[in-house]
């Protein structure tokens, strides 16, 4: 893998975190690998040689451009338990080789808990400005 590209978004709202990067991604150590292959039941030993760590960075990369009125809504939104919510984490990798399948598109999503809900609705509303 040469770059990856992630993004978490709540179903509906923009994107909460974007990060695209070409550094920090490695092949994994011994003991990283041993820890897929405990996690990950279909990762063969013979690919340990191919596998690559990617250190993800702590920050977004974009802005979260959101709208007062759009902060509310997804605020409410969390808080509505009768709506069911997920969070999807969308990635590419773009890899050199083999041809015609340089890059890899995925997406996984999971359904929010009550408490999960509750927390990120917390920390949307939760400012960070110094006044």
């Amino acid at each position: 893998v040469v770059s990856a590209t992630f993004d978490i978004t709540v179903t509906g709202f923009p994107a909460l975190y974007h990060n695209n990067q070409d550094q920090n991604i490695n092949y994994a150590s011994d003991e990283q690998f041993d820890t897929i292959r405990q996690n990950f039941k279909s990762v063969s030993g013979d690919e340990e040689y191919d596998t690559q760590v990617i250190d993800l960075r702590l920050y977004s990369e974009s802005i979260w451009a959101v709208t007062p009125p759009s902060k509310e809504n997804l605020h409410r939104t969390l808080l509505d338990t009768s709506r069911s919510l997920s969070m999807n984490f969308e990635y590419s990798f773009r890899r050199t080789q083999p041809p015609g399948s340089e890059v890899l598109l995925g997406k996984y999503s999971v359904s929010l808990t009550p408490d999960q809900r509750d927390k990120l609705a917390e920390m949307v509303m939760t400012s960070n400005h110094t006044d």
